[in-house]
């Protein structure tokens, strides 16, 4: 019997030695010692480690959420994920035993998997979905993610995770169309929520964008904003382990021992901080709300908070996301009179960047000066319902001269002969008639617009 022996210095700097294992066959000995010391002299050899997956993890996630700029949120969005899916399936491996068998086994497992957050608490059990493609595709980009530093960082030769990724599932994204955000903003008679959903549905400002505005960042004679500033709750765990130098503001607790804190900061990218034109009605709006705050710092006087926001309790708080989220439900929600279908405040976002891309002729590098994506292509692959519009049109006249049928979609409304009732019942029924509509009530009939506003 032949053992291998072999000397490695562990990250202590002390010596040790270890058995790379016993053969029958010098042969077969010899060529595991002249492997061990090939890799030696090419900087390739991996010194033994008792390091778990478990351990690695949390060595590895503050390290790079800093390297990567993590927003708190999604550092925190991330321990989560993999406390509560990886770490129970391989953390107690040690990183140099896991092989693609567990990673292969754990994603097999997690497909079966149900859904356990607070959504789902009381819930029947065949009411109760399974982890979602985009869930899985998450927790895959963290893992591979992890076990590529590994290997960069020389714990381990290979990376294990050799599957492709979980393809996300096909979600569609509920939207208004423009006569049904015009029936939303004639209705809403809470004065903030009127403007929020204004600013969302007009300039694409997401939630914490919007609660994150102040009034430097305004200039209501120019009609200009600037979007550079965003409120957040975040994780005070997560809070702690990245760097403060993006953060304005950390609001005080509003109950003791609480997890979480409301910060104001820094967009998520450069590419979010833009500059905005206002059309005239939120200008007007805006000039309103600035009217309705210098009276409440006047009525509360020293118990007034002045943190700058646009948007702020009438104490001068701040009115966090998750409170105009609530906002705009509890509206739609005692608004179902209306017929409008129900979507999260971010869906007044993905509404108005679909408008700006038909109103564009689908510029999306235009548009995502707007909206602040990541890329045009983003803006393009996503927001392309005005293209697919235009193609159903074209089809549709193709299908006119090459077989004589009339186009289904085209129609020719005279509508200053038609009542009001007529008009609206138009436009219901052709979302591309809508907008022409309401891009003219826009342009041409400024005080109509105004009247909406309000």
């Amino acid at each position: 019997m032949y053992t291998v022996l072999y000397d490695y210095t562990d990250e202590n700097g002390k010596r040790n030695q270890k058995s790379a294992g016993t053969f029958t066959s010098k042969d077969e000995a010899e060529t595991v010692q002249l492997s061990i010391d090939l890799k030696k002299k090419q900087n390739k050899f991996i010194n033994p480690s008792g390091e778990t997956v478990s351990k690695f993890i949390y060595r590895w996630l503050p390290i790079r959420a800093k390297l990567k700029k993590w927003e708190y949120s999604y550092l925190d969005h991330a321990t989560r994920q993999l406390e509560k899916h990886v770490i129970p399936e391989i953390g107690s491996l040690l990183m140099q035993q896991v092989s693609p068998i567990h990673i292969d086994c754990m994603f097999a497992q997690l497909q079966e998997k149900k859904c356990d957050g607070d959504k789902w608490k009381g819930k029947e059990e065949d009411q109760i979905p399974y982890l979602s493609g985009s869930t899985l595709g998450g927790i895959y980009t963290l893992v591979k993610c992890f076990f590529d530093t590994a290997v960069s960082w020389k714990l381990i030769e290979e990376n294990p995770v050799t599957l492709d990724k979980p393809q996300r599932d096909d979600v569609e994204t509920s939207i208004w169309d423009l006569s049904m955000t015009v029936t939303a903003l004639a209705n809403i008679t809470h004065e903030r929520l009127h403007l929020m959903v204004h600013l969302a549905s007009a300039h694409t400002c997401r939630n914490g964008e919007v609660c994150g505005l102040t009034w430097d960042a305004i200039d209501l004679d120019a009609g200009l904003m600037k979007i550079d500033k965003t409120i957040q709750r975040v994780n005070k765990k997560a809070f702690d382990k990245l760097p403060k130098k993006e953060v304005f503001i950390v609001f005080p607790d509003k109950v003791d021992g609480s997890k979480s804190l409301l910060i104001l900061k820094t967009p998520k990218t450069k590419g979010s901080i833009r500059w905005i034109h206002l059309t005239k009605p939120i200008v007007d709006e805006l000039k309103r709300r600035k009217q309705q705050v210098v009276k409440n710092m006047l009525y509360y006087g020293s118990k007034y908070t002045d943190y700058n926001l646009v948007f702020c309790q009438d104490d001068g708080t701040p009115v966090e996301p998750n409170l105009s989220e609530k906002w705009f439900r509890l509206w739609q929600k005692r608004n179902k009179g209306l017929g409008l279908p129900y979507i999260k405040f971010h869906g007044l976002r993905h509404s108005a960047t679909t408008l700006l891309m038909y109103l564009s002729g689908s510029d999306a590098k235009t548009v995502q000066t707007i909206t602040g994506h990541c890329s045009a292509k983003f803006v393009f692959d996503v927001y392309n319902h005005p293209i697919m519009n235009r193609q159903k049109l074209l089809v549709e006249k193709l299908e006119h001269i090459m077989y004589g049928s009339p186009p289904q979609t085209e129609q020719v409304i005279d509508i200053e002969n038609l009542s009001m009732e007529a008009i609206l019942l138009a436009t219901r029924k052709d979302p591309l008639l809508a907008q022409e509509v309401y891009t003219m009530l826009l342009a041409e009939v400024a005080p109509t617009a105004a009247i909406l506003s309000r």
